[in-house]
């Protein structure tokens, strides 16, 4: 048997409580005390963590119905949810710059998460339904090397910013070769100055 870390998520605590959450509330509570549940593994092959959303609710995941799971970068970790009525695990990722997916997993399943050119590659098992999410932006992730170095991010502020560095050294290098060049072509080489006094 696996005996790879189990994280629970942390619910945090805020001022304001939004319609329908104190229904959530009770329904997480008794998910919690559930003698069912259901516990599948995330796999992160990637040099960063990667953020996973187990939503409450299986037949509308939401993102701001969910609780938050950190894997660390290469490390599993095992997502235990407890069930009354659906017992797949109802996952959501951040895949994409313009992309994040839900995952129904069943018991025993396994997500493997890899690096992608422009954000993240999820492989699965065949007993894993997957579809699109209809608020990609929405869904939080932590950006990944090759994203940081094309300049692209999950968070839409943030992106093109090194990008703009980048791109703006090697036209600062051409200016200061380019001063360079005219600053040699009016200095006078010492070997072939006159010598004093006889400047013309």
């Amino acid at each position: 048997p696996t005996r790879d870390r189990i994280i629970r998520a942390t619910v945090l605590s805020e001022p304001l409580r939004a319609m329908g959450s104190v229904q959530s509330s009770a329904y997480d509570a008794l998910c919690a005390m559930s003698p069912w549940t259901t516990v599948v593994h995330v796999k992160n092959c990637t040099a960063t963590p990667v953020t996973v959303l187990l939503a409450h609710n299986p037949e509308h995941p939401s993102h701001a119905d969910s609780a938050t799971y950190e894997v660390p970068a290469h490390d599993t970790c095992g997502i235990v949810s407890g069930w009354l009525r659906e017992p797949r695990a109802t996952l959501i990722l951040r895949t994409g710059l313009d992309e994040a997916k839900v995952y129904h997993v069943p018991h025993a399943g396994r997500l493997l998460v890899e690096v992608s050119r422009h954000g993240l590659k999820v492989e699965t098992t065949d007993r894993v339904e997957i579809e699109d999410y209809p608020d990609p932006h929405a869904v939080p992730g932590h950006d990944t090397f090759p994203m940081i170095l094309r300049g692209e991010s999950f968070d839409r502020s943030a992106s093109g910013r090194l990008l703009g560095r980048v791109q703006a050294r090697p036209a600062a290098v051409e200016k200061a070769a380019e001063d360079s060049s005219h600053a040699a072509q009016h200095r006078k080489s010492p070997r072939l100055a006159a010598p004093e006094g006889l400047e013309q």
